[in-house]
């Protein structure tokens, strides 16, 4: 008996996956999706993803984490912001093209 309702997630699963490889512009898709994850989850819980904790809390090696984060910084997903008034700590935020990926992701699942 076929199961519908996981036939159509895995479907959506796939489309998924290929729509971010198509819109990332980064080679090594799972890393830069795995970091825009954390930064989209951070900031859909109102909580500070400062620089240090993204790099803490990356799964990946410090050289595979920075290539990925100077690369979605270069390519405007994300942004840097000073936490509060102090200049030592700083803050990630998703820039507009970030918001708008996950919100076009989301469309995958919910249409």
């Amino acid at each position: 008996m076929t199961d519908i309702k996981t036939v159509n997630f895995l479907q959506n699963f796939r489309r998924s996956i290929e729509f971010v490889k198509n819109e990332l512009p980064i080679n090594s898709f799972p890393v830069a999706y795995e970091l825009i994850l954390l930064v989209m989850h951070k900031y859909y819980l109102h909580q500070n993803l400062t620089v240090k904790e993204f790099f803490l809390l990356s799964p990946y090696s410090y050289t595979a984490t920075r290539q990925h984060y100077l690369s979605l910084l270069e390519h405007s997903y994300i942004k840097i912001e000073k936490l509060n008034n102090d200049k030592r700590l700083k803050t990630i935020l998703p820039n507009q093209k970030c918001i708008e990926l996950i919100s076009n992701l989301q469309s995958i699942y919910y249409q």
